[in-house]
């Protein structure tokens, strides 16, 4: 099984670097769409580090990278998320952190684990970052610094061998631009997700996000995964990834991640009895 794990794994990259490059201008900033559906857990805080590879046409990027999330209650849970892009550029290079993205849900129907049920999503964006790290924070020409606002429907489902996810949500944006190389306005965002679980304790996972823009932007992003799980707390996640669309509105050729994740046990010891066993506790993304 650790050879199928590394086969894919080396399949991927190698997928990814024949990817075609992607002009400078973008329609619209980047998301985290590797960490946009979150495993539940009902054990406590999940800490995950990683780190990340954008290629580009005129710029390649590095990102270390963090994730912190959790339950708030038994229905609700939420998540932050934060890049340290390092962006090279020809002649020279920008490092800074990126803006905060921050997500929530609250089940609404569903079981008491929040594996499948139907849930409110929220997401936001926090302008916090620099404006030469582009596309992973900005700042209008207009002025004013103002958050992202999202809002929608989150619906999960798990069967014997596989889970599906799927959102769709609207984003009000707070930084608007309509003209110059990056174009960054009000949009909508449909995602499906696809896992399959492998023999041990190894999944395979899928996603596709297509985004819409109030003007006339479109574009697809593709997100392919490979989840390992060492123990019940510690896990690894390897992500490619491609944007597509037009030449004007993709954000980035290829994407590669990897995230290891750790899972704190609940403050007390009834928490922590009530955990589902590992069998049902799905690997984090």
């Amino acid at each position: 099984m650790s050879r199928l794990f590394s086969s894919v794994a080396l399949s991927t990259i190698i997928f990814l670097i024949s990817a075609a490059p992607v002009p400078l201008r973008s329609d619209g900033l980047y998301n985290d769409y590797p960490s946009w559906f979150s495993a539940a857990d009902t054990g406590g805080v999940v800490l995950g580090l990683g780190h990340l590879l954008l290629q580009c046409e005129y710029q390649d990027v590095s990102a270390a990278a963090v994730r912190i999330g959790g339950m708030l209650n038994e229905r609700s849970s939420v998540r932050l998320s934060m890049l340290y892009p390092v962006i090279r550029r020809p002649g020279n290079y920008s490092h800074g952190f990126s803006d905060l993205l921050v997500s929530s849900s609250i089940r609404i129907l569903g079981d008491s684990l929040n594996i499948s049920g139907l849930f409110l999503r929220s997401d936001f964006r926090i302008p916090i970052g620099s404006n030469a790290l582009r596309p992973f924070s900005f700042r209008s020409s207009s002025g004013g610094i103002y958050p992202d606002a999202g809002g929608g429907l989150e619906v999960r489902k798990e069967a014997d061998f596989f889970r599906v996810k799927g959102t769709i949500t609207h984003t009000i944006v707070g930084q608007k631009e309509e003209e110059g190389d990056l174009i960054n306005t009000n949009y909508s965002l449909l995602a499906l997700f696809l896992e399959f679980d492998l023999a041990g304790s190894i999944s395979l996972q899928s996603s596709v996000f297509a985004r819409k823009s109030s003007g006339s932007g479109y574009r697809e992003t593709y997100i392919f995964s490979v989840s390992k799980r060492f123990s019940e707390k510690l896990a690894m996640i390897i992500s490619g990834g491609l944007d597509s669309g037009d030449d004007g509105e993709r954000i980035f050729d290829s994407l590669l991640s990897i995230y290891f994740s750790y899972s704190f046990p609940a403050g007390n010891k009834a928490d922590e009895q009530d955990e589902p066993p590992p069998s049902r506790r799905p690997p984090p993304n």
